[in-house]
């Protein structure tokens, strides 16, 4: 299930497209593709980079077998020409990435890809699939976390997701936002992810009574015992009866672990549950709350003063229920032409789709206090003296130099010029990061937006037309 994806696994006029440049002569000539997403979810300011590790694996085993090259001639997809090219083609080209877990803007690349063009056309739906999904997902759990610090969140998602694979690579975007466990076994075992999970109310309701359910349940689980006491009447039923099993358990030598609410009022529940927990003098028996939870109503949980010490969060969370796809993008943005390469750009009468001309890249520049001042977009051949990337910023902890770029270099050739990242690594760059934005960047509600400024090299390309676009532009020099 978590092999990469099939080479197929594009749109048809990706083959149509490559089987031209082929009749033509030109699919090896170089161009240069940038993805990126122009709003990010829920009117955020910014977007959570993902799915970087998925698309370098997607690279690395991009192959097309013979009966996937014979498919694609009994489609009329491609001649006879192109699949020879198939049969013997791999990804070549050179790409630079933001690292995986840092805070990205709208119209700021996520990835930006140079090589034959054809190939680049190959690979562009892939990449936003993957891209796109993982990125959404590392977004909304980041907004999921962030409202429910410190309590730790569980991904509860899978029976919900949409289909296997999203419920895997959600439960690693999600990870990489900042949630603690998953009750996803699966994505547990294959990610190294903690693994979390109580008891469900078919097994309360398995037996003659809810006391003996939970008895039977704690005999099995000892010191790992989470009950569900909602079943059938939480105050004067199931909190009652996690409180005497908790004292069988005591009399063990073990300890009850936790109750879980998932129904009803939860604030009012929770703080009633919790003067019951307390006064039977179980203060260290936690709360665990879920039911349809997303950053908004714990946010409303914790208004009311809800006693809640951990949350499960699922169908909102693995489906970004509130926005349930980025509207990333894949867009040639220069062809290159001997030694210089030459701008385009996407010219629209609906602006909003026009895009930036040349091979770009963004700095972010920084507050002597470690805080985003702004990003500039620029293009690449503009920028003197670069400064060092996000990455080794990232390895020294060195804000003394105010300015990054946003990427790094992470294919050259055929190759992968970067080693895989553990999931902690990613995370823990990601609340990193989440501490250089202004606190009112991270409102759930009329956040800070953040500032992006066109760089002069940019600006001069684009000429008055700025982000409505331009069909040619002249050359930018050799890169």
């Amino acid at each position: 299930m978590m092999d990469s994806p099939s080479a197929l696994l594009t749109d048809a006029y990706q083959f149509t497209m490559f089987d031209s440049y082929v009749a033509q002569g030109i699919h090896e000539e170089e161009a240069c593709f940038e993805l990126f997403f122009r709003q990010a979810p829920d009117d955020a300011p910014f977007a959570v980079a993902c799915g970087l590790e998925s698309v370098l694996t997607f690279l690395s085993q991009f192959s097309f077998s013979n009966d996937q090259i014979q498919f694609l001639q009994t489609q009329n997809l491609i001649s006879n020409q192109t699949a020879k090219i198939l049969s013997n083609l791999r990804f070549s080209g050179n790409m630079l990435a933001v690292p995986e877990g840092v805070p990205v803007l709208p119209f700021e690349p996520i990835l930006r890809i140079t090589g034959p063009i054809g190939i680049l056309h190959l690979v562009e739906t892939p990449l936003l699939n993957l891209v796109n999904f993982q990125t959404l997902i590392a977004t909304k759990a980041s907004r999921v976390a962030r409202t429910a610090a410190p309590a730790p969140v569980g991904e509860f998602g899978l029976r919900r997701a949409q289909g296997p694979e999203a419920a895997m690579l959600g439960v690693r975007a999600a990870f990489v936002g900042g949630v603690s466990s998953t009750s996803n076994v699966a994505a547990a075992y294959h990610y190294d992810i903690p693994l979390s999970g109580t008891m469900s109310h078919a097994y309360v309701m398995k037996f003659e009574s809810e006391l003996e359910s939970f008895q039977s349940f704690a005999d099995s689980m000892g010191n790992d015992t989470t009950l569900v006491v909602d079943t059938y009447d939480t105050l004067n039923s199931g909190v009652p009866n996690a409180i005497r099993i908790a004292k069988i358990l005591h009399s063990r030598g073990q300890k009850l672990k936790g109750i879980r609410l998932d129904s009803g009022d939860l604030a009012d529940l929770s703080i009633k549950a919790r003067q019951m927990l307390d006064d039977a003098g179980l203060e260290k028996v936690m709360i665990l709350v879920s039911n349809d939870l997303d950053e908004f109503r714990i946010a409303d949980l914790r208004a009311r003063g809800a006693r809640i010490d951990a949350y499960g969060v699922g169908t909102r969370l693995i489906t970004a229920f509130s926005q349930p796809a980025l509207g990333g993008i894949y867009k040639l943005t220069a062809v290159k032409e001997g030694l210089s390469w030459v701008p385009k750009a996407k010219k629209t009468s609906e602006s909003t789709k026009a895009t930036l001309p040349g091979p770009k890249e963004t700095i972010r520049l920084f507050t002597p206090n470690g805080l985003i001042q702004e990003d500039v977009l620029e293009l690449s051949s503009s920028i003197t003296n670069p400064p060092p990337t996000l990455q080794e910023r990232d390895s020294t902890v060195n804000l003394k130099q105010k300015a990054f770029r946003l990427m790094h270099q992470v294919w050259a050739g055929e190759t992968r010029c970067v080693e895989s990242e553990s999931l902690e690594t990613i995370r823990d760059r990601h609340q990193m990061h989440l501490k250089t934005l202004p606190e009112t960047a991270l409102y759930l509600t009329n956040p800070q937006t953040l500032t992006l400024n066109l760089g002069d090299g940019l600006v001069a390309v684009c000429g008055q037309e700025s982000f409505l676009g331009v069909d040619r532009c002249d050359p930018i020099g050799s890169e």
